[in-house]
């Protein structure tokens, strides 16, 4: 833990000096203790909470719908045997954004371009629920200092190299696809 933390301060520092954005988005990434995450969920369940109430009231029905069906599926998370999973509250709208990209989709393929345009409009709501994503940039240099770190000397150690970045990068990049694509760019150069 308390290597962590020293690293994620070191390259708080390194990203701080070139990008301002990726100092707080690194920082979002190491919250390592249960009760911090457990705000995290809370914190994001009362934003949604308080999102339903100003957009019932203001009377724009498409919002409130997508954010009941948001918290619906936190709450089943929570109360199914899957909250003993290590799954965040912004992995349910991770996955609540990937569903409605396949309907779109589908709807596309069946010519429904009125269905595929709520479909999106429905993901921009969710989209605006998640954190901020990192840049290209500073996935780059935390796979750098991950690479570094383990010595991963090329496309071999892929795996280790992903193992590490998947559990420290988890809450801020929306795509592991992402992630890998850089780590294979750097491992390979």
């Amino acid at each position: 833990m308390f290597v962590q933390r020293s690293f994620a301060r070191h390259l708080a520092t390194t990203c701080a000096l070139s990008k301002p954005k990726c100092l707080n988005l690194f920082q979002r990434a190491y919250s390592v203790s249960a009760a911090e995450q457990v705000n995290a969920v809370i914190d994001l369940k009362q934003a949604i909470k308080n999102s339903i109430k100003t957009s019932m009231k203001s009377g724009k029905k498409t919002e409130t719908a997508v954010l009941k069906s948001v918290m619906a599926d936190i709450i089943y998370m929570e109360k199914s045997s899957q909250a003993n999973q290590d799954i965040s509250a912004s992995a349910m709208i991770r996955k609540g954004i990937k569903r409605r990209e396949e309907s779109a989709v589908a709807f596309r393929a069946g010519n429904r371009e009125d269905l595929a345009l709520i479909e999106e409009s429905e993901i921009q709501i969710l989209n605006s629920l998640l954190p901020k994503q990192m840049s290209e940039e500073c996935i780059a240099k935390i796979i750098g200092e991950i690479k570094e770190r383990i010595g991963a000397k090329g496309l071999g150690d892929l795996g280790k190299v992903m193992k590490v970045a998947n559990t420290e990068l988890n809450s801020s990049v929306s795509s592991m696809k992402l992630v890998s694509e850089v780590a294979k760019k750097i491992l390979s150069a």
